[in-house]
């Protein structure tokens, strides 16, 4: 997250040295999608896709040639009831069990869960729904807070089980579930689903990155910015799940089973890998000083071979007690306009940063997560949940303007009819401009050398005028201010001002662009 990308160093590397050749991803789908989203790697001749692996070590039951398709039904349906049986469920064989095993964060999508598991519920009788797994973010508490609600409807009792936090689940939850879910919305490889479908459940998901490498039921998501696209989609593999005949199911649980990602075919993609590197590798390393070339250097320049402490302390930092301000314009700052302090007394060698009231737009705290649960909550109590990402960004939204100390931005942020005053901002500009000027020019004969010599002299007069506010005003506050002082303008266009009023007061609308 922010605007600190850890890959860009690693990436003009191999650029500079290896021809842009090496970078890989840990599936072929997910290095297909980098390839495409992420700018940063449009210049790379090759984003590479190598599957991991999955050792059969880790495969808890092993695939045997005595064990009859009818025999493991047989376990897959005990377990099935010993499943529901623990989990407080109503015990049916018939029950189709989706089961979600993971981290409640944004990047699971399991607040598509929580939004359409009532519709699920609702729709197919024989569904029962599990999830488990702890909180990682907003977006898991929301889905916790929506799966309460759900547990309080009586017709949903028995099942529905949701757990919210750590919990040692035994093999049988992934024996007797039907479908693994896992709605990522990004997913680089995924091993959830290759342990569930080595129990033989097959996965309802999306199609995206790493995910679709074991037998399933998969959405593709054109919009990721639609939740209810994405809800749509994730309804109808659910519907398409349910609706899958017991043979069908019974083909893809075996396939599931035999699905492989062996470790020597991991490793050989590798070396090939390597090899390709090695071959296209150019770097120059840089030849090393020997002690009696550096110290032929030191006694040519007259350089002192032991610095003093101030000197090996650096610009930056001093002596203890000492206090010194780092400038903008010191290329050799890692940290610009913050004071480092070492304090002696009591706290010798610690160093505390402190920072002015000028510069109190350096940092900005993020709005806490307390906060945005509270927000939740409420939102969640009155009703105001059409999805996860509508609720979490009003309620950030609202979160931040509750810091705002401006009173106008502080109105400008508040929803009028739906819309934030500040959109509706936003479009009067855009209507207002050519409006405006549109209506003073109409008033102008076609013949006047007064507003042909006054109006560009009043734009460069405005202009400044402008600039200069907007030196001094927050942007959203200058561009209202802008939108009034059209609306006031064109009115002497409308009571047929003469040229000499027509031509400042379009310099004024047109230079407020």
């Amino acid at each position: 997250d922010g605007g600190f990308n850890m890959l860009k160093p690693l990436l003009d590397y191999a650029k500079q040295h290896q021809g842009g050749w090496g970078i890989c991803a840990v599936s072929k789908n997910y290095a297909m999608e980098c390839a495409q989203k992420h700018s940063i790697m449009w210049g790379l001749p090759e984003v590479r896709g190598i599957d991991n692996c999955m050792p059969e070590t880790e495969r808890a039951l092993p695939l045997t040639a005595a064990e009859a398709p009818s025999e493991f039904l047989v376990r897959r349906a005990e377990a099935k009831l010993a499943v529901q049986q623990r989990y407080g469920l109503v015990q049916s064989s018939s029950a189709r069990l989706f089961v979600f095993l993971g981290r409640w964060v944004k990047q699971k999508g399991m607040d598509y869960i929580a939004d359409v598991a009532g519709w699920m519920l609702d729709n197919f009788e024989d569904a029962q729904l599990v999830m488990i797994g702890p909180i990682g973010d907003p977006y898991g508490s929301y889905a916790e807070r929506k799966m309460q609600m759900l547990q309080q409807v009586e017709r949903f009792e028995g099942r529905l089980f949701m757990h919210a936090g750590f919990l040692v689940v035994p093999n049988e939850v992934k024996l007797g579930c039907d479908f693994c879910l896992m709605p990522s919305r990004d997913e680089p490889f995924g091993y959830v689903d290759i342990e569930f479908a080595w129990f033989g459940a097959p996965t309802v998901g999306s199609f995206r990155g790493g995910l679709a490498k074991v037998p399933g039921f998969y959405y593709r998501i054109y919009n990721s910015d639609s939740a209810s696209e994405t809800q749509e989609a994730l309804k109808q593999a659910i519907a398409a799940a349910m609706s899958a005949p017991p043979s069908v199911l019974a083909t893809m649980s075996l396939n599931a089973r035999q699905s492989v990602f062996s470790v020597e075919g991991w490793q050989q993609e590798l070396r090939n890998v390597y090899a390709l590197v090695l071959d296209r590798f150019k770097a120059q390393r840089p030849r090393r000083r020997g002690a009696s070339e550096m110290e032929s250097t030191r006694a040519s320049t007259g350089a002192p071979l032991v610095h003093s402490e101030d000197e090996m302390l650096g610009p930056h930092v001093g002596r203890p007690g000492s206090k010194r301000r780092m400038s903008w314009n010191d290329p050799d700052a890692a940290l610009s306009m913050i004071s480092i302090e070492t304090e002696r007394e009591g706290h010798a060698g610690v160093t505390s940063i402190v920072i002015g009231d000028a510069d109190s737009e350096f940092l900005k705290q993020e709005v806490g997560e307390l906060d945005i649960q509270v927000g939740v909550d409420r939102k969640l109590s009155e009703g105001k949940a059409p999805n996860a990402m509508v609720l979490l960004e009003e309620v950030e939204w609202e979160a931040q303007l509750a810091r705002e100390k401006d009173p106008w931005a502080v109105k400008l942020g508040q929803s009028y009819l739906g819309v934030y005053l500040i959109d509706w901002m936003i479009s009067l500009a855009y209507v207002t401009g050519p409006l405006c000027s549109a209506i003073l020019l109409g008033q102008v004969p076609t013949s006047s050398s007064t507003f042909e010599v006054l109006e560009p002299i009043s734009e460069v007069v405005f202009g400044i005028a402008w600039t200069l506010a907007a030196c001094r005003v927050q942007p959203n506050i200058l561009m209202t201010a802008v939108v009034f002082c059209r609306l006031a303008l064109v009115l002497p266009g409308l009571c047929g001002a003469p040229p000499t009023v027509a031509a400042l007061c379009l310099g004024a609308v047109s230079t407020g662009d």
